[in-house]
C-alpha cells in the first residue's frame, strides 16, 4: 500500500479529498444510511456509500477513493482480506463486532480499525448469563431427557449436590471492559459475589470492590464457582485457561466463554469436563466452526452455542446506528469513535543515492 505524503485530517484522509467512498456489506444499508442518492454531505466532504461484501475484486475511483470499509461480520476469509488490502487509499476498517483481532492480525499498518463498542454489550451479557444458568443447573441434560421423551424427577441428594444457584455463587469475570461490566451488573443482580480481573488493577465500581490484575488469576481461580471469560484475544490471553488453570478451579465449578475460542485450550477443556472436575458453557470455540464429530459436541458437562451471543433482533439496528454516526463524523471531518488502532502510514522510501566512485589517477 503506497505511502501518502500529503497532509491529512484528523481521520488520516487527504485534506483534498472532497468526495470519498465507504463500503458496506449489505446492499440495503446504502439507502438506509444515505437515502436514495447513496450520498451524505457534511461540513468537510461528501461521503458516497457503496455495497461491497469483499467477495469480488473492486476497482477504486480516484474521484471518490475508498477510504473506509465495513467488512462482513462473519466472512473475513483470506480472499476477502486480500481484496480489502488491495484498495490503495483505504485508511479504515470498521468492524461490526466488539472483537477486532481478526482484522488486527491481517490488515497492514496504514489501515486503522474501529470496533463496534456499544452494539453487542447487552445482548452478549444476556447470553453469558443464560449460559451460566444452564451450566449451574445442568439444564442441558434435562433438555436431552425431554427430547427423548423421559420425565426425570431429579430431586434426590445426589442431583442436588451437583446444582448451584447463582445467588450463592462466587463469580469471576475475566475481562472488564463494557461487556464485562454488563455481565457483572446482571450477575450481581442475582445476589452473586462478583470479582473482576483485567490487564491491570484499578478501582472498582458499584458491582466489584476492585478490579484485580490478571497476574492474580491463579490466586483467584480456587475461590470462585463460576469463571466467565470476556477478555480480548491477544498474545497474552491465548491459552489463558489450560490444564493448570482448570486444576485450580474448585470441583464442580463452571467455565463460561463468550470471549474468543483460543482463550481456552480446547483439549484441556475436554479433558477437564470429561473427568467431571468442571462443567462448561461456551459460545466460542477453537477451531471455529467445529468440524463434525469434534469432542466438544459430545463431551458430557459441556454446553455449546455456535458463536451467536450478540445475534438478536435489534443487532442490525444497533449496527446501522453506529455506522451512521461514523459516516457523519467522516463527512464533517470529526474524529471517529471506537478507534482501537490508528492508521500508521508506511515510512517514505528513501531514494537510492548514486554510488560514489573514486577518481582513478
Amino acid at each position: 500500500m503506497p505511502n501518502t505524503a500529503a497532509k491529512t485530517d484528523v481521520n488520516h484522509l487527504p485534506t483534498a479529498a472532497e468526495r470519498v467512498t465507504v463500503t458496506v456489506p449489505d446492499p440495503t444499508w446504502v439507502e438506509a444510511l444515505a437515502g436514495p442518492t447513496g450520498e451524505l454531505s457534511g461540513s468537510g466532504r461528501t461521503v458516497r456509500l457503496e455495497h461491497w461484501d469483499l467477495s469480488a475484486p473492486r476497482e477504486d475511483d480516484p474521484a471518490a477513493p475508498l477510504v473506509a470499509a465495513v467488512p462482513p461480520q462473519f466472512a473475513m476469509t483470506p480472499d476477502a482480506v486480500t481484496e480489502l488490502t488491495a484498495q490503495p487509499h483505504l485508511r479504515w476498517a470498521w468492524a461490526l463486532s466488539a472483537g477486532y483481532d481478526h482484522l488486527d492480525k491481517r490488515l497492514p499498518a496504514p489501515v486503522g480499525i474501529c470496533n463496534a463498542k456499544g452494539v453487542h454489550e447487552e445482548s452478549t451479557a444476556d447470553h453469558a448469563l443464560a449460559l451460566t444458568l444452564i451450566a449451574l443447573r445442568s439444564l442441558e441434560t434435562l433438555r436431552d431427557a425431554q427430547v427423548a421423551g423421559r420425565w426425570e424427577n431429579r430431586t434426590g441428594p445426589q442431583w442436588r449436590a451437583k446444582q448451584r444457584s447463582l445467588h450463592e455463587s462466587r463469580v469471576l469475570v475475566v475481562g472488564y471492559g463494557a461487556i464485562g461490566q454488563a455481565i457483572a451488573r446482571r450477575v450481581a443482580a442475582f445476589g452473586a459475589r462478583v470479582t473482576a480481573v483485567a490487564t491491570s488493577a484499578r478501582p472498582g465500581d458499584e458491582h466489584v470492590e476492585a478490579v484485580r490484575p490478571i497476574d492474580e488469576l491463579h490466586e483467584l481461580l480456587p475461590e470462585h464457582d463460576v469463571v466467565i471469560l470476556i477478555t480480548p484475544l491477544t498474545a497474552d490471553t491465548k491459552g489463558l485457561m489450560s490444564q493448570h488453570e482448570f486444576s485450580l478451579m474448585p470441583a464442580g465449578a463452571v467455565l463460561v466463554n463468550v470471549a474468543r475460542g483460543p482463550v481456552v485450550d480446547t483439549d484441556a477443556l475436554v479433558a477437564a469436563a470429561a473427568s467431571g472436575h468442571i462443567r462448561a458453557a461456551v459460545d466460542v470455540t477453537a477451531p471455529e466452526p467445529l468440524p463434525e464429530g469434534h469432542p466438544l459436541f459430545s463431551t458430557p458437562g459441556i454446553y455449546l452455542t455456535p458463536h451467536l451471543a450478540s445475534a438478536t433482533a435489534g443487532m442490525d439496528d444497533r449496527q446501522l446506528a453506529l455506522i451512521g454516526a461514523q459516516l457523519q463524523r467522516l463527512a464533517d471531518g470529526e474524529a471517529l469513535e471506537n478507534v482501537v488502532r490508528a492508521p500508521k502510514p508506511e515510512p517514505a522510501t528513501e531514494p537510492e543515492q548514486p554510488s560514489q566512485q573514486e577518481d582513478i589517477p
